[in-house]
């Protein structure tokens, strides 16, 4: 939610028109689920798997990874709505 919310939020300099709606960036999504998959069988074990809000939380050397956008997703609901319905998020994330 959190990554769509971003992605929706920020002008990329590239053409990534897909990134202009809810709808659209659930897509991308899905076919990047896809892919992942895809690459976790061919692979396995090898791909390694680092959760955001595990990375964000870890310990830092010199400067901690930016937290703030963790969660923000939850104040922009109402209108992510397409996102949810088109991504399949799970009621408890939602």
């Amino acid at each position: 939610m959190d990554a769509a919310l971003s992605c929706f939020r920020t002008f990329f300099s590239g053409a990534m028109d897909w990134s202009w709606s809810f709808e659209n960036i659930a897509q991308h999504f899905i076919n990047e689920d896809l892919l992942f998959e895809h690459w976790c069988k061919m692979f396995g074990e090898e791909v390694l798997v680092v959760p955001y809000e595990e990375f964000v939380t870890a310990l830092q050397v010199r400067e901690p990874v930016y937290q703030a956008s963790v969660g923000i997703s939850e104040s922009y609901l109402s209108i992510m709505k397409p996102f949810i319905d088109n991504y399949g998020v799970e009621s408890s994330r939602v």
